[in-house]
């Protein structure tokens, strides 16, 4: 293929090889390696993951039953581990009383931390509404809000895995790279006695 796509003859009957055998073939193995293989807390699956879906979309339109069938099953996979995610709200006589209840809290507040910063790694893949829905509405307002708010009493804890939160969606709803109207953001970070993040 020359590198000025005008350049490409329309009645060139090769034209459309690559993107029919990206659409028939790549497709295809990519679904099943993002239903049936693909570690959604791992940071470096997902970065792959995020990559070769990119790349399967230069050649394939967005239009494309089959990019339809590839995007649904991602959302419907991120869509039932955020469901089935557990963040405790325990109180703090609790965390006292059971041994290691503490620990426990931790690790699950530290797994969806991690889901959060990896559902945000397909920003530019995922809707705009899908993206909130599944981080800020089910994810962060669901979860790991309640979990910041039963803490609140150890701020220092607070503070630090609330900064955590804050680093898993950077460039997302914050930071430098954010560009256009973020408001929606706003209206869901109350955090600790209504103070903002």
């Amino acid at each position: 293929m020359p590198e000025d796509k005008g350049k490409v003859n329309p009645d060139d009957a090769d034209v459309n090889l690559v993107p029919d055998l990206v659409e028939r073939v790549a497709v295809p193995i990519l679904q099943y390696e993002l239903a049936h293989c693909w570690d959604m807390l791992s940071t470096k699956e997902t970065k792959y993951a995020v990559s070769a879906t990119n790349l399967v979309f230069t050649y394939v339109s967005l239009s494309s039953k089959a990019v339809g069938e590839l995007v649904s099953v991602l959302r419907d996979r991120l869509s039932d581990a955020v469901s089935h995610l557990m963040v405790p709200t325990w109180n703090t006589y609790v965390i006292k009383a059971v041994p290691n209840a503490a620990r426990f809290a931790a690790y699950r507040f530290g797994t969806a931390v991690r889901l959060l910063r990896n559902i945000c790694l397909w920003n530019n893949i995922l809707s705009v509404s899908v993206l909130e829905k599944l981080a800020l509405d089910e994810l962060l307002s669901g979860k790991i809000l309640p979990h910041l708010r039963r803490i609140q009493s150890n701020i220092d804890d607070a503070i630090t895995r609330t900064e955590r939160v804050v680093a898993s969606i950077s460039g997302v709803w914050t930071g430098p790279k954010v560009t256009g109207d973020r408001r929606y953001m706003h209206a869901h970070t109350h955090v600790i006695k209504g103070k903002h993040i």
